[in-house]
C-alpha cells in the first residue's frame, strides 16, 4: 500500500511538473514519458 501511494506521489509531482518537463530536451522528453509509462503500468498492478 505504502509502495502505491508513492508511486501515486510520484505520479501527481510528474502531472504538476509537465510545463518544466516538457520543456526540456526530447531525450529528457522521451526518458519522463518512459518514466510515467512504468509508474502507470506498476501502479495498475
Amino acid at each position: 500500500m505504502a509502495y502505491s501511494d508513492q508511486s501515486n506521489v510520484l505520479f501527481w509531482w510528474s502531472l504538476k511538473n509537465f510545463d518544466k518537463i516538457a520543456k526540456n530536451t526530447v531525450l529528457d522528453n522521451i526518458t519522463a514519458v518512459i518514466l510515467l509509462l512504468f509508474i502507470g503500468l506498476d501502479a495498475s498492478k
